[in-house]
């Protein structure tokens, strides 16, 4: 049985911006041999751009460009830093 293997990297861009790039390797159950997601979130937390690849049952992979704030939804702003 193959053991997990991850990598990461965050690179802060700014005060509230940041690249994060991961790299798993672990086996999975799952019957998906290619699985590709483009996201683009606005007024959330974490919110920015991101590509996540699942490849034949034991790679994931994303790359996004989020920010770091979270969403107040009360008052409809990014909470203060």
């Amino acid at each position: 049985m193959m053991k997990t293997k991850m990598c990461c990297k965050n690179i802060k861009l700014s005060k509230n911006k940041s690249i994060e790039i991961q790299l798993d390797l672990f086996p999975t159950d799952d019957s998906t041999i290619f699985q590709c997601e483009f996201r683009v979130n606005q007024k959330t937390d974490h919110a920015g751009i991101g590509l996540f690849l699942k490849i034949y049952k034991f790679v994931y992979f994303h790359i996004q460009f989020y920010d770091h704030r979270h969403w107040d939804w009360k008052n409809r702003c990014w909470e203060r830093t």
